[in-house]
């Protein structure tokens, strides 16, 4: 099984949000040919309620560019060069 982690910044727990439901565009500076199940892990540091753990199983569906329509999704801004992992 494919795995990606997701760190938790100060004002800004991506773990939590995925998990939540609020956040559904995971965005990287590299692109993926693979679509599939996704295992979500949480960094271990810095602390948050997921930290060090796999906390949810998605399905990545599409990874593009980022645009300027995905920032509601992602919770971020579109960065030039930064690719949407639809989750």
């Amino acid at each position: 099984m494919k795995a990606l982690t997701l760190r938790y910044d100060p004002g800004a727990p991506w773990p939590d949000l995925v998990w939540e439901g609020r956040k559904s565009i995971e965005t990287r500076t590299w692109s993926t040919s693979y679509r599939g199940d996704l295992l979500l892990t949480a960094s271990k540091k810095p602390v948050g309620r997921f930290s060090g753990q796999a906390f949810c199983l998605v399905e990545l569906y599409d990874c593009r560019p980022m645009r300027p329509e995905d920032e509601e999704a992602a919770m971020c801004a579109c960065t030039l060069g930064r690719f949407a992992w639809s989750l």
